[in-house]
């Protein structure tokens, strides 16, 4: 009779879940015979009970359960994969896992199900669990003894355990019978004391054991990981424990062979009983020296000194496969050659990461009133650093990283024989001399990044890299050597991706980047390009090529074409234009209408900010949506009818255009002049000069012979020139300094002689405050007989407000020169 009560009351509820859940949308999925359920974001407050009875895995994630009903998944009988994090859940019923005995994954995180409310027996009908996740749980550690009711015992097949761990944990009953078990991950971590008894009922065979971001400090007694003979993977990372006291607890570990310890940033500021300043020695390393590990983690530590070579004292150098030191503040002068000899015996090392460390500053400048002599003779009384020739590689390393390394290294040259290395990350590398690579054999470096170092620095210093595939050089100066240099990636022509973005690019010659054939991605974002560099339709396997953050105007036929056909050969290309100074008129209106019927995939869809004609800024979409409104006035009607108006004037007009072409110039500047003069009036600016002229004395003869019969005798401008205009008495600063102030615009004339020139810094640190303060209308650099890498690099952070010219030989290229000097003065 209780029987079939039983039976009548299940079917009920099922059949009322039915009714209830019948609404519930949830995606489902099929891959290989394995069915998903996935019914995210679905408000449901109940299981539902209308999907498909054969699903494997029903993922129940942010919804809004606050408890498991009894039988809730009864019906999906063949459930292998259940998934109900991130809900409101508070208690499970000790049947709620009914009829799911198939079931392996149990994720139950990000709820409220407090580890000591578990009803015992909730684990019995799916004992053939084997991975279960209940961490992200108590929210707050709790202060009182807990004992843990999870009932853990009953599943004996279980694998991976995550759960939280409270402050005064009582483990005792909950862990028995896990025979099975191998990785205990410790996640949400309130525990603040760690005693010698606190594991002792945990099962022998955990091989995993993780206490990640545990952000109290706690003490952990030396004895305490005893009861884990089989450790293999310890991860503290993240654990307000210190360095120190983790090194301690590792005592029961001596001898053992691991695969990883993780003790990443374990040293806070905040931790008052112990010193915030970690220096390494013999007696904190002993414990960890004998053990055979293949990842090591102390990065982020505030390791400020290593004493008695404790950092070398490893036992079995050959056990590391990586090495991960980074961001802490310890050199290696004091044991260099002993360090680089151990670690060559790291035979099977993989990945070495030695980065973000600030340890000297290059070149530093001190002020000379603190020494009472020049700075160069404090230099001279440096003593003489040893200087360790050559560093070799071990044969296993695969990955090599030195980014964000800021020290003077001793070493001329690092060295591989044979080596597996594949990937070099020196970004951002300093040090005084930059170290030569040599690759005996065999090579196989597949990624290279030298970016934030400049380009003169690293030139010839890689040999013939063939199966190098991505390069990066951003910001590494390369404006100064791509003018003149060909050959600057000639030393990996098989290179598929490479990143020269950020290094201030202004033009690319058309065999700027040699013979790239293989060339399938190109960054080039955050340059100062002005046009489509015509040397890159050369590039013909190139499918991504990005050109953001230019100052690009408009893309010409000739270049959309090619982008076209790029697309239709590759059937993929990929174009970035975002950021870039584009116009919408009627000289552009081809380029606007091809941005929107490209097959080629443009960034934004083609959306991008432009400049109308009338100065006002609109979005690509909306001039091309509006199309024939913006450009009603670029029909060729209205220029036949301006031509017919133009002829029938034209003979009464010969005579005044002859009289106006001769004085064209004088006219022009009068009347600007005039207009001019009243605005500033308006405005109450007052210049005295229209240009300021800074040259060295190996100009002074172009100034008086060329530059000012033009300037001031035929357009009728004045000009301020040092050797004619300055007062005898005054303070040179003084007055250079009241003259730029007192010119609407400068001109540099910049020669050889110019760059060692005792004023020209003074000068173009002035003009970069005129400018700044909107005084300073137009600076001009003209260059004579100087290639554009030697130019002073004071003028790197005006260079976008500067106006170039390079002063030709010719007569026809200086009559073009005048015209140019003679519009940027209007």
């Amino acid at each position: 009779m209780f029987k079939y009560q039983e039976q009548i009351r299940i079917m009920l509820v099922l059949l009322f879940k039915l009714v209830q859940f019948v609404n519930a949308k949830c995606k489902i999925q099929i891959e290989k015979e394995y069915k998903s359920a996935f019914c995210w974001h679905q408000g449901l407050s109940s299981v539902p009970q209308n999907l498909p009875v054969d699903i494997n895995r029903l993922d129940l994630r942010w919804n809004n359960l606050t408890t498991i009903q009894n039988y809730a998944f009864a019906r999906y009988t063949v459930l292998k994969h259940l998934y109900i994090r991130d809900n409101k859940l508070r208690s499970l019923m000790i049947y709620s896992f009914c009829g799911v005995q198939n079931l392996q994954l149990l994720a139950l995180s990000g709820n409220k199900l407090d580890v000591s409310v578990y009803p015992y027996g909730v684990f019995r009908p799916i004992e053939n669990l084997e991975y279960l996740d209940a961490s992200r749980n108590m929210k707050n550690g709790k202060t009182d003894e807990v004992v843990y009711s999870l009932a853990f015992n009953h599943l004996v097949h279980l694998r991976e355990l995550h759960v939280d761990l409270v402050s005064r944990p009582n483990l005792s009953k909950s862990f028995m019978g896990m025979n099975s078990l191998q990785k205990l991950w410790f996640d949400y971590c309130y525990i603040y004391y760690i005693s010698n008894e606190t594991f002792t009922s945990l099962p022998k065979n955990i091989t995993d054991l993780g206490m990640q971001n545990c952000k109290s400090f706690f003490t952990i007694e030396s004895n305490a990981l005893q009861h884990f003979p089989n450790l293999n993977v310890l991860d503290l990372s993240g654990s307000h424990i210190h360095l120190q006291q983790a090194l301690r607890s590792l005592y029961p570990l001596q001898n053992y062979r691991m695969k990883e310890i993780n003790f990443h940033h374990l040293t806070y500021s905040s931790i008052t009983r112990y010193d915030y300043d970690v220096i390494l020695s013999q007696e904190m390393m002993r414990y960890i020296a004998t053990i055979c590990v293949q990842t090591l983690d102390i990065s982020f530590n505030n390791i400020v000194a290593i004493r008695e070579m404790s950092l070398i004292m490893f036992q079995h150098p050959e056990c590391f496969v990586n090495v991960i030191l980074s961001a802490n503040r310890f050199g290696i002068e004091q044991m260099d050659i002993e360090f680089l000899a151990f670690f060559y015996k790291m035979t099977n090392l993989k990945l070495f990461d030695f980065s973000y460390l600030p340890l000297e500053f290059k070149n530093p400048v001190f002020p000379n009133i603190l020494y009472g002599s020049p700075q160069n003779n404090i230099e001279e009384r440096i003593p003489a650093i040893k200087k360790i020739k050559t560093l070799f590689l071990p044969e296993q390393l695969n990955r090599l990283r030195l980014t964000h390394f800021m020290a003077n290294i001793n070493i001329d040259e690092i060295r591989a024989v044979n080596c597996s290395l594949a990937v070099i990350d020196l970004s951002y590398f300093q040090s005084k001399v930059f170290p030569k690579f040599i690759f005996e054999n065999n090579h196989y470096i597949s990624e290279l990044d030298l970016s934030g170092i400049s380009a003169f620095n690293t030139k010839s210093k890689f040999p013939q890299l063939n199966a190098l595939l991505a390069l990066r050089m951003r910001k590494t100066e390369l404006c100064r050597l791509i003018d003149t240099d060909t050959h600057i990636f000639s030393w990996a022509p098989k290179m598929q991706e490479l990143d020269i973005s950020s290094n201030f690019i202004w033009y690319l010659k058309e065999n700027s980047l040699g013979d790239l054939s293989n060339l399938y991605t190109l960054n080039m974002s955050n340059n100062i390009l002005q046009y489509f560099p015509t040397s890159l339709t050369k590039l013909e396997n190139i499918r991504v090529l990005d050109l953001s953050f230019n100052r690009i105007i408009t893309l010409d036929e000739h270049t959309r074409g090619w982008i076209d056909s790029q697309q239709i050969k590759r059937n993929f290309f990929q174009l970035y234009l975002t950021g870039n100074s584009f116009i919408c008129s009627c000289e552009t209106k081809e380029f606007l209408t091809w941005l929107f019927n490209t097959k080629a995939e443009l960034d934004n869809e083609g959306n991008y900010s432009c400049r109308l004609s009338n100065g006002q800024t609109n979005f690509t979409i909306n001039v091309y949506n509006d199309f024939h409104n913006y450009f009603a006035n670029c029909e060729s009607q209205i220029w036949l009818k301006i031509g017919v108006a133009l002829m029938t004037s034209l003979c009464t007009a010969v005579a005044c255009v002859t009289l106006i072409y001769n004085f064209r110039w004088r006219m022009i500047f009068f009347f600007h002049k005039s207009f001019r003069r009243r605005a500033e009036e308006v405005l109450k600016i007052n210049f005295v000069y229209d240009v300021y002229v800074s040259y060295s004395d190996d100009s002074t003869s172009f100034v008086k012979k060329v530059l000012q019969p033009i300037i001031e005798h035929k357009w009728g401008l004045t000009m301020c020139c040092e050797d004619r205009d300055f007062i005898v008495g005054e303070s040179n600063a003084d007055v250079r300094a009241t003259s730029i102030h007192q010119s609407r615009h400068i001109i540099f004339l910049v020669t050889p002689a110019f760059i060692g020139r005792e004023w020209s810094s003074f000068e173009i640190e002035r003009a970069k405050y005129e400018k700044i303060s909107n005084k300073l209308q137009k600076i001009i650099m003209i260059t004579k007989n100087i290639s554009f890498r030697h130019i002073p690099l004071e003028f790197r952070a005006i260079w976008k407000d500067i106006y170039l010219i390079d002063w030709p030989i010719e007569i026809d290229g200086q009559e073009t020169a005048w015209k140019k000097l003679r519009l940027w003065f209007l």
